[in-house]
C-alpha cells in the first residue's frame, strides 16, 4: 500500500497557468567494488573514503561537485551499478593544417591530473609525445593526424588503448568500469563519449537500486554516453521514482550537441526532446568529459524549499566554465537544453528546462507539492477516530488541502493572486455508491490555483531625450 492509496492526485500544467522531505537527497549511480551494498547514505566525503573510495574515483567526484555547493545538501545516497561497461570514446580530427597546435586533456583513472597531449608536450615517462614535431603534427592530412594522436595516447598508460581509422582515434577503457576523464580540443576535432549497453545493465541496474531502497529523489550517473543517457532516461519517465516522481539530470560533453538544430538527429539532447521527457534535464559539458556539472547543479539546487527556485543564473563551485558561441548556445537552448558560460564575467547556468519544454523547478515543486498533500491527508486520517461521511468531514479534507496551499504559497510555489479555490462537493450530491465504498471519487473534487513561476529573462525599451 502507498501514499495514492490514500489521496490519489491527478495534476495538468496549462499553457496559459503553468502549471519536504524526501526531495533534496540526490542518487549518484556509478560503478564500484567496495561493497555490495546497493545504496549507502552518506552526509559527508569523509564517509566515502573511509568506505574506500579513493578521491580520484569517479563516484567520489561527483559527490564533490554535490558537497561542494554553498549551501550544501546534508545528504546524499551512493546507488551502486553492477555491471561494468567498457568505455570508449571517439576523437575525429577536422583541422590538418601544419601548423595546427592539438591540446587535448586526459586524465587516467587514479591520476589526479590531466596529462596533455599535444605538440612538444613531454609524458610522464619522460618522452616527448609521439607523432608530433615540435610546433605541429608530423603530416597534414587527417589520416596522419589521427595516427600520431593514437600513438600519443597509447603511450601515456596502460589503462587506455587507441587506434586509429582513417580521421577517428578511438579510445577504448583497458578494464571495465574505469572512467577516463578528458578535456576535448573542440577546435581542430570533434569528441563523442560512445560507450555501449547492449545488455541493457543500465536499466536493469538503477531498477535494481530502486527496489532495494526507494528513498530519493533526483539522480545522476557517472558516465554519460548516449546509450546511458537515454536507459536512464526511460527508465525515470516510466517508472517516477518515488511517492510523486523524480528528475534524472545529466551532462553530455559530445560536440554534436552543438551542430545546427535542423541538422541534429543523434545527440543526447535531440533524443531526450524528441522523447518528449520531462524528467531528464541536460545541461553541456564541453570542458571536461567528468566535469559532473549535472551532480553540481543539483547539489546547488536541492537544498532550497522545491518549487522555490529556478535553475537559470546559478554558479556552481568546482565546475569549468565553457567558452561557446551564442550560436552553439543557441543551439542547446532549442533542444531544450541548458548551458553553464559566463555573462559579463560570471560563471552562470542558463536555461533550465526539461526535454519537453518544461521549466525544471515546476517539475520538482510540483512533485513535492503532491507528495505533500498525500501525506498531510494520511496525517488528518492517523490523527482522529474517523473521518466522517458528512459535509464537515468534507470541511477536514477542505481544511487540511488549504493548509499545503498556503504552505506552498509562502514558498513561492503558488502564487498569492488569484486566490486558490479548493471545490469538494456536499455530501448530497454525491452517488449513493461512493458513500458505500467511503470514497470521494474522481470528478468532485478540485484545487484551482495558479503557479507563480518565476521570471527569467525581460525586454525593456528606453528613450533618452536631451
Amino acid at each position: 500500500m502507498s501514499l495514492t492509496d490514500v489521496l490519489n492526485v491527478t495534476v495538468s500544467v496549462s499553457a496559459a497557468s503553468p502549471s519536504a522531505a524526501g526531495f533534496g537527497e540526490p542518487l549518484l549511480f556509478g560503478y564500484h567494488t567496495y561493497y555490495t551494498d546497493l545504496v549507502r547514505e552518506y552526509s559527508t566525503l569523509g564517509g566515502m573514503v573511509s568506505d574506500g573510495f579513493k578521491v580520484t574515483d569517479p563516484l567520489y567526484l561527483m559527490a564533490s561537485a554535490v558537497a561542494s555547493q554553498s549551501p550544501a545538501v546534508p545528504k546524499w545516497k551512493i546507488g551502486r551499478r553492477q555491471h561494468a561497461l567498457t568505455q570508449k570514446l571517439q576523437i575525429t580530427c577536422t583541422s590538418t593544417h601544419s601548423t595546427d597546435v592539438y591540446t587535448i586533456g586526459v586524465r587516467m583513472p587514479g591520476q589526479s591530473t590531466f596529462t596533455i597531449v599535444g605538440p612538444g608536450v613531454t609524458l610522464p615517462s619522460g618522452a616527448v609525445v609521439p607523432g608530433f614535431a615540435s610546433t605541429g603534427v608530423v603530416g597534414t592530412d587527417a589520416t596522419t593526424l589521427a595516427a600520431a594522436l593514437a600513438t600519443a595516447f597509447t603511450a601515456i598508460g596502460s589503462t587506455a588503448t587507441a587506434a586509429a581509422v582513417g580521421a577517428v582515434v578511438t579510445i577504448t577503457a583497458g578494464t571495465a568500469g574505469v572512467l577516463l576523464d578528458v578535456q576535448p580540443d573542440h577546435a581542430h576535432s570533434t569528441f563523442a563519449d560512445v560507450t555501449t549497453d547492449a545488455s541493457s545493465y543500465t536499466a536493469a541496474d538503477i531498477a535494481a537500486v530502486y527496489a532495494f531502497d526507494p528513498a530519493w529523489y533526483g539522480l545522476a550517473c557517472d558516465s554519460n554516453s548516449l546509450v546511458e543517457i537515454a536507459a536512464l532516461a526511460a527508465w525515470t519517465e516510466a517508472n517516477a521514482v518515488g511517492n510523486a516522481g523524480s528528475i534524472f539530470v545529466w551532462n553530455n560533453t559530445d560536440d554534436v550537441n552543438v551542430s545546427a538544430p535542423s541538422g541534429d538527429t543523434t545527440s543526447a539532447f535531440y533524443a531526450v526532446k524528441h522523447a518528449a521527457y520531462t524528467r531528464s534535464p541536460g545541461i553541456l559539458s564541453w570542458t571536461s568529459l567528468l566535469s559532473y556539472s549535472g551532480a553540481a547543479w543539483v547539489g546547488k539546487l536541492f537544498p532550497t524549499v522545491a518549487g522555490s527556485e529556478q535553475w537559470a543564473y546559478k554558479t556552481l563551485a568546482g565546475v569549468n566554465y565553457d567558452t561557446l558561441t551564442t550560436s552553439q548556445a543557441s543551439n542547446i537552448a532549442a533542444k531544450n537544453g541548458s548551458v553553464y558560460t559566463q555573462i559579463a564575467g560570471v560563471p552562470v547556468t542558463q536555461f533550465g528546462k526539461t526535454p519537453d519544454g518544461e521549466w525544471i523547478d515546476i517539475i520538482r515543486g510540483r512533485d513535492a507539492f503532491v507528495n505533500t498533500l498525500q501525506i498531510q491527508t494520511f496525517a488528518m486520517q492517523l490523527g482522529v477516530q474517523k473521518v466522517p461521511y458528512t459535509d464537515a468531514g468534507m470541511d477536514m479534507y477542505r481544511s487540511t488541502w488549504g493548509g499545503v496551499v498556503q504552505q506552498f504559497q509562502a514558498s513561492g510555489f503558488i502564487a498569492q493572486s488569484p486566490a486558490p479555490t479548493i471545490i469538494l462537493p456536499q455530501v448530497a450530491q454525491l452517488p449513493a455508491t461512493a458513500r458505500a465504498a467511503r470514497t470521494i471519487p474522481a470528478g468532485y473534487a478540485f484545487i484551482n490555483a495558479q503557479l507563480a513561476g518565476a521570471i527569467v529573462y525581460a525586454n525593456l525599451s528606453v528613450t533618452l531625450t536631451s
